[in-house]
């Protein structure tokens, strides 16, 4: 199957999450695109980071329907989970690095999981060019503590660019950042996407990050999606609560 050219790389029906008593996504369904970057936007502790970790299951969800690049999540077995896992990119929020581990280590230790036919000459050409990606090669021997917030979150792209994934999910990708690098880091995944041809979804509540990098936005309230379209749409919206949102 050629996943790229079915209508929708993420299809999801009413996908609902509790913890404990607490209702965190309450039947929320989204369709992305091939090719689209939707952002996921609303306030701090709605539940944005919470769909993500469904969509890999790293949390387990409770849904009628969930097909990831044509692949039913939920009852997929741990190697099928695997497999699609090395196709989908997740930039964790805070990049996720192995301290004790350079930068090419960390960009080196998924390719060496996952490709084990690729030799070290391969591997290193591989981090090279990733690093190459997000403009970031001349830190290629540097530890995680060397590197500014920013330089973070671009090794952490490249880290997930390496595995050449069908889709990107980006978890509050402008976090902790000065606005000038949150805008680098903004055109930075528009650029990849263009490049890549990458589908992303990025979780954010960064408004000059969804400005610059989504197709199309959800805003998530109390558990539900409350309203979708485009920039201008949110700031034109009828509920009161978007329209201040995007102000």
């Amino acid at each position: 199957m050629n996943d790229k050219n079915d209508e929708y790389i993420v299809d999801i029906k009413n996908l609902h999450k509790r913890f404990d008593d607490r209702i965190v996504l309450d039947n929320v369904s989204l369709r992305v695109a091939h090719g689209e970057n939707v952002a996921v936007v609303g306030r701090s502790g709605v539940g944005k980071s919470v769909l993500l970790k469904c969509m890999v299951r790293l949390l387990k969800p409770e849904v009628d329907k969930m097909t990831i690049l044509g692949q039913n999540v939920p009852v997929l077995n741990k190697n099928d989970l695997n497999h699609l896992r090395q196709r989908i990119g997740f930039l964790f929020q805070g990049g996720a690095l192995y301290d004790s581990m350079t930068v090419r280590d960390n960009l080196s230790f998924p390719v060496r999981r996952t490709l084990i036919s690729k030799n070290k000459q391969e591997v290193n050409r591989m981090v090279e060019e990733a690093l190459d990606h997000v403009e970031l090669l001349d830190a290629i021997d540097k530890y995680p503590e060397e590197l500014s917030g920013g330089m973070k979150k671009r090794v952490g792209l490249a880290r997930t660019l390496i595995l050449n994934p069908d889709i990107i999910l980006y978890d509050e990708p402008t976090t902790g950042l000065d606005p000038i690098t949150s805008r680098n880091i903004s055109n930075l995944i528009l650029r990849i996407q263009k490049e890549f041809q990458t589908t992303s979804i990025i979780v954010t509540h960064d408004l000059t990050c969804t400005k610059i990098t989504a197709n199309n936005i959800v805003v998530l309230q109390d558990g539900r999606f409350i309203e979708k379209g485009t920039f201008d749409d949110m700031k034109n919206s009828d509920q009161e609560f978007v329209r201040d949102f995007f102000q």
